[in-house]
């Protein structure tokens, strides 16, 4: 429960309550066993304090760029628990469907950004996962869930998929306006423009909308669809790491309805980095 105590400062109460699975241990040499079964019940109280102008970070055209947000935070949590029923598989091997299992997947992402001068922005997006996919991410050529990896643990682990630096270039034309988002600041942007990205980060993601070979309707499986066939289009794998995500530079050239796309990518294995060019209308 959380309660607005003024424009930046919001009071809240949490109830947590974790249940352990029982486990044993047993100690040969003391010849004694020992059972355990933890649960736990916390209640949290607390203060939240929202950095940048109260009223978020939309653009008000006669005021000046100084006084927008300098930061923005936003975050996601994803649950999602799969199963496969009893079903006759008589060439069961390693990297088959095992009938019969059920799986979770389970993350949590922080997307920080600052303004660091006129169209500059860092972001950097801490993230805590857990949890597996049905037979550790095997057995299903367009798998099930795209928030499953093909690494996985039984406890939550840490980690910093993406943190990268983005300069937007105006270049004149229409105007539009942008919505704050998750590794987006709200405001507004040109029609013409170019866009530098460099750091660490999905290079299907590297465009809030998507890039390269995109899907404008499955792009994100946390908010829209979560088999991995459908997530862009399925075509060919890019260059990243186990969870899908790799170092490089992005620049974007948008002209009107046109936009045209360069970037260089560091491959998990090969020793050479992948160029990719996308032309887009």
């Amino acid at each position: 429960m959380e309660v607005g105590l003024t424009p930046k400062l919001s009071a809240k109460l949490e109830y947590r309550f974790y249940d352990f699975p029982s486990s044993g241990v047993l100690f040969p040499l003391a010849e004694q066993h020992y059972d355990s079964d933890l649960m736990l019940n916390t209640l949290e109280v607390g203060l939240n304090y929202k950095l940048g102008n109260p009223g978020g970070d939309q653009l008000n055209s006669d005021e000046p760029q100084s006084a927008l947000n300098e930061w923005a935070i936003h975050g996601q949590t994803t649950y999602v628990e799969l199963y496969a029923p009893p079903f006759r598989s008589p060439y069961i091997g390693p990297q088959s469907l095992v009938p019969n299992q059920a799986r979770e997947t389970w993350s949590s992402t922080l997307y920080m950004g600052l303004r660091l001068w006129q169209g500059a922005e860092l972001w950097v997006d801490p993230e805590i996962d857990q949890g597996f996919g049905l037979s550790g991410t095997h057995g299903i050529a367009g798998f099930v869930s795209g928030e499953a990896y093909k690494q996985g643990a039984d406890y939550p682990y840490a980690r910093l998929p993406r943190y990268f630096i983005r300069q937007t270039i105006d270049l004149g034309g229409e105007t539009e306006k942008v919505e704050a988002d998750a590794n987006q600041f709200g405001g507004s942007q040109t029609a013409n423009r170019l866009v530098i990205t460099i750091g660490k980060f999905g290079v299907a993601d590297a465009d809030v909308k998507g890039t390269f070979d995109s899907n404008e309707y499955a792009h994100e499986p946390r908010s829209d669809f979560l088999n991995w066939a459908l997530v862009d289009t399925g075509t060919f794998d890019y260059a990243a790491d186990a969870w899908g995500f790799t170092y490089g530079a992005l620049v974007e050239w948008y002209k009107g309805p046109w936009t045209l796309r360069g970037g260089i990518f560091d491959l998990s294995i090969a020793r050479s980095p992948v160029w990719a060019i996308s032309v887009g209308w």
